[in-house]
C-alpha cells in the first residue's frame, strides 16, 4: 500500500511540475517587453531609407552631367537597400533596368513606347537602350456600362 500511495504522489507531483512549467512559459510570452534592439533596427530602417532616396534623387539629378556617377549613386542605393533590409520606393525602382541594374532616363538610356491592341488593351514600353532589356507594362481600359 505504501508503494501505491508513494508513485500516486509522484505522479501527482510530476503532473503539477508540468503544470507550473506551461504557466511559466505563457506569462513570460505575456511580460516580454519590445527589445532595444527592434527599436534600434527600425531607426537604423529608417535611416537607411533616408538615404536611399537621397541618393536616388541626386543620381536622377546628375545622370545628365555624369552618368557614370548617377549608376554609382544607384549601385550604392541598391546596397543600402540590401544591407539594411529596407525595400527601395516604387518610384524609384521603376527608373532601374532590371537586367543591368543602370539608371532610365527617358531619351537618354532609355526608350519608352505605347502601344495600343483592340484585343489586348494598351501597354507601355520601356528598353534600355544599355542591355537592350524591355519591360512591357499594361494598361487596365475602363469598363462603360451601358444603361
Amino acid at each position: 500500500m505504501d508503494q501505491k500511495a508513494s508513485n500516486s504522489q509522484k505522479i501527482e507531483k510530476n503532473e503539477h511540475n508540468e503544470q507550473r512549467k506551461r504557466s511559466k512559459r505563457v506569462s513570460m510570452k505575456k511580460r516580454r517587453k519590445p527589445s532595444r534592439f527592434r527599436k534600434q533596427n527600425t531607426i537604423i530602417q529608417q535611416l537607411a531609407l533616408e538615404r536611399i532616396e537621397f541618393l536616388m534623387e541626386s543620381a536622377i539629378k546628375i545622370y545628365s552631367r555624369n552618368p557614370e556617377l548617377g549608376n554609382r549613386y544607384v549601385d550604392l542605393a541598391r546596397k543600402y537597400s540590401m544591407a539594411s533590409k529596407v525595400k527601395i520606393p516604387t518610384k524609384y525602382k521603376n527608373i532601374i533596368c532590371h537586367k543591368c541594374k543602370k539608371l532610365l532616363i527617358p531619351g537618354v538610356s532609355s526608350r519608352h513606347r505605347i502601344q495600343s491592341h483592340k484585343k489586348r488593351g494598351s501597354r507601355y514600353i520601356v528598353t534600355c537602350l544599355t542591355c537592350n532589356h524591355t519591360v512591357h507594362i499594361y494598361f487596365q481600359q475602363k469598363k462603360t456600362t451601358t444603361k
